[in-house]
């Protein structure tokens, strides 16, 4: 399971499509369980400097 912040996906539409698809080319038992990267809600990985939270 991928979950993303909505400003992410409104904001950061390359990072989450890349993280998807990352997410189907690597079904690791991490990323099975939810366990595996996701964007912070900073931004793509925490690369953002804006906050929201």
């Amino acid at each position: 399971m991928l979950r993303f912040w909505n400003h992410d996906i409104f904001t950061n539409e390359e990072a989450v499509t890349e993280t998807i698809f990352r997410a189907l080319d690597d079904p690791s038992p991490s990323q099975a369980c939810g366990l595996g990267p996701s964007l912070s809600r900073r931004g793509e990985r925490g690369k953002s400097g804006a906050h929201h939270g």
